[in-house]
């Protein structure tokens, strides 16, 4: 699971295929914390090339929506639901499930 969103680095490189890497859920203060990698392509990325970029996404509102244990157990995990919360943000619109 990734998603297919080319954009531009502040080097001039691109990042095409980005992937979840990290989800840390606090239910204490209802946060969560998601980073994201981007990698030239997914062919680097399987190559374990270094990522060329990563997206730090701190979500507190909306964290019910996407985190709640309600949500969770109907069928979701953590990681499906911190790419939709991903595709919400405006860098990310229109990017593609992969």
């Amino acid at each position: 699971m990734a998603l297919q969103k080319i954009i531009q680095h502040q080097t001039g490189a691109y990042s095409e295929y980005w992937r979840v890497i990290s989800v840390d859920l606090n239910y204490f203060d209802n946060t969560a914390k998601i980073i994201i990698y981007g990698y030239y392509n997914e062919y680097c990325r399987r190559d374990n090339k270094i990522n060329l970029d990563l997206r730090e996404f701190i979500v507190n509102d909306g964290f019910d929506i996407y985190f709640s244990i309600e949500n969770l157990s109907q069928n979701t995990n953590p990681l499906q639901q911190s790419y939709l919360y991903i595709k919400t943000n405006e860098e990310f619109f229109n990017s593609i499930d992969i």
